[in-house]
């Protein structure tokens, strides 16, 4: 895998997946999540990877609790959608409706702000004869005591132009850098954060835990997802990628365990079956002369979800996922080559998966 092998290159160890390769993608996120802040999964598209992230945090979180913020990045997404930027609002106090720029939190650093008011909340609820020591003194002390766990969950996180969505939170990305004692200072530091009133009119936040610097909470968790053939990986730097813990999902090791789990209404012998079809079809894709001719490799592996819905008791099933939902994905894969080199590969395909 191109990632691995330029990751390797830097002398960064990424652990890969093999040492997770007969766990469930929720397994390896639980052994995962309690050594790093930061994880990005990585892999084929339809492994599960954004399925099971988000089943794997509603599992740490009470159905009452919002613990939780997800978004999906996109190629026009920036540091004011992320972080904070100037946006068009009807102040509260404004004689005449019109709007003005203010600065308002992006997606992430309202997250935070959220992480931070709540740890606050409940270190105040706590220590109740030390609610008169100033905010940043009271939460420094206490800090460490925060242990709920909150998520912040990036889909398609290579989407984006990251550099210029992360700024300056390349620094509090940092695991030893997390927490008030690291604060640091944000693009439009010096004007006031406004929030949105109920009313739809903008004010300014009454307490800004963020007035001196803003931190990343260490009791905050960002799960990232990937398909490595969406866009080049060339939109992670360096030192952006050595800030995650990269795990690569292969679909070929995951199927059994994921369709065991899906297809929880057929015998372990027709799910045996299907598996080994399917890595049959995969080793075609990355191993065979027809594969390696259009330079496919692992990366372009079809993952167990596009057969979450096949009948093993009906022998067209399979077929007509084949045709419907595999073809157009491998001719997408091949887009541009040879006819003659694409329909030999689709057929090669077809014949593994005994279609």
């Amino acid at each position: 895998m191109q990632l691995n092998k330029e990751l390797n290159k830097e002398n960064i160890d990424i652990n890969k997946f093999t040492e997770y390769s007969q766990s469930s993608i929720k397994s390896i996120l639980d052994k995962a999540i309690e050594k790093h802040k930061q994880i990005i999964l990585t892999g084929a598209p339809g492994t599960g990877k954004t399925y099971n992230v988000r089943s794997y945090v509603n599992d740490q979180i009470e159905p009452n609790e919002k613990r939780s913020e997800f978004v999906q990045f996109h190629p026009s997404y920036d540091y004011s959608d992320f972080i904070e930027g100037l946006r068009p609002v009807i102040l509260d106090e404004a004689t005449i409706e019109e709007p003005t720029f203010v600065k308002m939190d992006g997606i992430f650093k309202a997250f935070c702000r959220k992480v931070v008011s709540e740890n606050y909340d409940k270190i105040k609820a706590k220590n109740p004869t030390e609610v008169n020591l100033p905010f940043s003194d009271l939460y420094k002390k206490y800090e460490d005591n925060c242990t709920d766990k909150y998520f912040f969950i990036i889909d398609e996180i290579n989407r984006a132009d990251l550099s210029k969505v992360f700024g300056e939170l390349m620094f509090g990305l940092e695991k030893s850098y997390r927490g008030i004692e690291n604060s640091f200072q944000t693009q439009y530091k010096n004007l006031k954060t406004y929030e949105i009133l109920t009313n739809g009119k903008g004010k300014i936040i009454d307490f800004d835990c963020f007035s001196k610097g803003f931190f990343i909470p260490k009791n905050l968790y960002i799960i990232g997802t990937m398909n490595d053939i969406d866009k080049s990986v060339e939109s992670f730097d360096f030192a952006l990628r050595r800030r995650f813990k990269w795990i690569e999902i292969k679909a070929n090791e995951v199927a059994h365990i994921s369709l065991t789990e899906i297809l929880n209404n057929s015998s372990p012998e027709q799910i045996n079956t299907l598996v080994d079809k399917i890595k049959k079809m995969n080793n075609v894709i990355s191993d065979s002369v027809e594969g390696r001719k259009l330079g496919l490799s692992e990366a372009y592996h079809i993952g167990h979800a596009y057969f979450k819905k096949v009948d093993l008791n009906n022998p067209l099933s399979l077929k007509n996922i084949f045709n419907k939902n595999i073809v157009p994905i491998l001719k997408e894969y091949t887009r541009g080559r040879q006819q003659s080199d694409i329909n030999d590969f689709i057929a090669k395909c077809a014949e593994a998966l005994e279609v």
